[in-house]
Parts: structure tokens; sequence; C-alpha cells
């Protein structure tokens, strides 16, 4: 079997993003019908994040355990095409 490469920065991006939705599916109002508790708006933000948490922290521990947590791959930034979509993405 191939051993798996987390990358720690995805890991830790999407933790991130699952904390910012909890915090936004807080904010969402309840919902109850005749003082029965349903699934309301919040129901899919907060299993959204749940995923999220959960696919962060195994990236993470995949990137610890294959010994490439840090390192970050700057390749990708030597063609000129790459360089003109950063361009373009912080000229706006």
């Amino acid at each position: 079997m191939k051993k798996q490469k987390g990358n720690f920065w995805f890991g830790l991006t999407l933790v991130l993003i699952a904390i910012i939705d909890f915090y936004q599916a807080i904010k969402l109002p309840s919902f109850e019908v005749s003082g029965i508790r349903l699934p309301g708006p919040a129901f899919f933000p907060v299993i959204l994040g749940i995923v999220f948490f959960i696919g962060g922290v195994y990236e993470i521990i995949c990137s610890f355990m294959s010994g490439n947590t840090f390192k970050i791959n700057l390749g990708w930034f030597k063609s000129w095409e790459n360089r003109n979509i950063i361009f373009f993405f912080f000229l706006h």
C-alpha cells in the first residue's frame, strides 16, 4: 500500500474554515414548530464544518507521519503563467 502524504497547510486551512463555519452557524436562528426543535438553517453548515474539521485533522496527522510537515513547494511560482495568475488575483 502506498504511504499517504499529508499536506500540513491544506489541513490547517480546512480546520480554520471549519472554525469559521461553526462560528457562523451559531449565529443562525433555531427552528421550532409547536415546541419541537427541528433541524434548521444551521444543520448543513454544522455538518459541513464537522467534515472539514475531520478532514483537516486527518491531513495534519498524515503530514506529521510522512515527515512532510512544513515544506512549501515554491516550484509553482517559477512559471510566468502562474506568476501572471497571482498578479491578476492581487490586482483586483
